[in-house]
This record gives C-alpha cells, structure tokens and sequence, in this order.
C-alpha cells in the first residue's frame, strides 16, 4: 500500500481511471475535476482539468464520447450532466416522468453499450429509514429515454459500477449492503448480494473487467473509528468474500482498478480538513 496523491486544497469525493491509465479526481466543493500524475515524485500533488462551475457530488469517465468528456451527478441542481471535452455541459436528464429527481448522486457508465446508469439520492438525510425514497435509473435507446431501475424503497444509494455481463451493483449506504440488479431479458432483476456489519456503510463499488471480483470502499468517521486502518472489501462473482485491502484510512469515500485488473486506487477523504489522499496497491 502505497500513498501516491495527496491533496490538502481539495475535497475529492471520487477517483476514476481512464483506460490509458491517467488519474482522475472529482472536487466536490468546488466541482473541479482534478488529474494526478503520480510518475513524477514521491507523493503528487493535483492539477485542474476541466472547471465544471457546478457542484457535483460525483462523475464517471465517458470516454466512448472521446478523451476528456464526464458524466456528472449533480445533487444540488437535481441533474446529470454530460460535460464534453471542450467543457461545454449538457443536461441529460433533471427528472423522471415529469417528476424532478431527489438529486442524483453515483453514475456509472456501462462498458456493454455505453447507457449510463445512476442512483438518486440526494444529499445525505434526504432519503432515511423513515424516507426511503431513493431510486436508480438508467438510460436506453442511445441516452434518449430514461427507466427506472428501482424506483423508490432506497435508502442513501451512493454508489453504482455496471460490470461487463451488464450487471447492475449499488451500495446503499443507509442499510450497509451491496445491492445486484442482474439483466434478464428486457428488465432487471434486484437482490441484496451482500450485507455488511460495522461501519457506516459502504461508499463506492469497482468491478475487475477481467475476474469479475467486486471491490466495495467501507466508510467510518474517524471521530468514531476504533482503529486506524478502513478496508475495501473484495467479493467474488458469487457474493462471498474473498479478501480485504487494508488501507491506513479509514474515511474511504471511492475506488477505481486500473483497466488489466493489476492495481487498486483507493481515495480517503476528511471533509473537516479538507484532505484528499489517493492510495495504491498491486493486486
């Protein structure tokens, strides 16, 4: 485990990497997305790719739109956003059925034809054990037409990664488990592929294009942590556990795995200090 970018000016609440491999963080105070180039010295600092002048919570990579495009989840105004290379925004969606969204909040692009997928979720405490309207959507016909995954019944879904059989997993935050919404003709099939204990719930999902495994960030305050070290839990393709990464961390907000499967990105975030930390380990 290695700490390879750092940086103390920036909020970071996501890390993707692109296919050739370059690092990308999104800001969330400020909406920047942010590249790290950990080739050059010990521990990188940051530098500012694109100014969304919005405030997304989260993104994804939309690299079948050509180097450098985002998708955006956007909260705050309700939206997802495509934001090109040249930084010009796009609204894909703000509702759904004339009903405008709680605030989107994870997107995943889908390695099989490229929809995007998303939860929403709002803001932390919008949805809650007695509010458990959270839902997940996804796009078909080339982006064009917007259905519903899950509708409602969801409690902080913050988290969404589509693996490449086209299946569906969402962390949902405010009930600690992983959900799977497996395809199944022309419709999907949700279940709960696994339930964790202890902490505050799992905050970001990866899935190895190549074994299939799930790598799952695991979040505690570190006012509340009774050790120092978080761990990414990894599962198999049949939802059984079958290893841990331990990360010197333990407020883990996001992971990404490098396009072979070889490496693990993992991102620590202190919203108190305004501290960004990406780590790195072989797989």
């Amino acid at each position: 485990m290695e700490l390879i970018c750092e940086t103390k000016e920036n909020y970071c609440t996501r890390v993707r990497v692109s296919a050739d491999g370059e690092l990308f963080l999104l800001c969330a105070a400020t909406g920047n997305v942010l590249k790290c180039d950990p080739s050059g010295e010990s521990v990188a600092r940051t530098e500012e790719v694109v100014a969304t002048n919005t405030t997304p919570s989260t993104f994804a990579l939309d690299e079948g739109q050509g180097e450098g495009s985002f998708i955006l989840a956007n909260p705050s105004e309700g939206s997802v956003v495509l934001m090109d290379a040249n930084a010009c925004p796009k609204t894909l969606f703000s509702s759904f059925e004339a009903k405008p969204f709680i605030g989107p909040c994870a997107v995943a692009v889908s390695p099989v034809d490229h929809e995007v997928f998303f939860t929403d979720g709002g803001h932390e405490g919008d949805t809650s054990f007695s509010n458990p309207t959270g839902a997940i959507y996804r796009t078909v016909r080339g982006r064009k037409q917007l259905l519903a995954l899950c509708s409602t019944g969801l409690v902080q879904p913050c988290g969404i990664a589509v693996d490449r059989n086209g299946s569906v997993f969402v962390c949902e935050q405010g009930m600690n488990r992983l959900l799977r919404f497996a395809p199944r003709g022309g419709h999907y099939v949700g279940s709960v592929f696994y339930q964790f204990s202890g902490s505050m719930g799992p905050t970001d999902v990866a899935v190895d294009g190549q074994s299939g495994s799930i790598f799952v960030t695991m979040f505690e305050p570190a006012s509340l942590a009774h050790k120092k070290e978080g761990k990414v839990v990894v599962l198999d393709p049949s939802g059984k556990v079958s290893g841990e990464i331990v990360v010197p961390s333990t407020q883990l907000s996001s992971v990404a795995l490098s396009v072979d499967g070889r490496c693990a990105y993992i991102l620590s975030s202190d919203e108190v200090t305004c501290t960004s930390e990406v780590f790195w380990c072989t797989l």
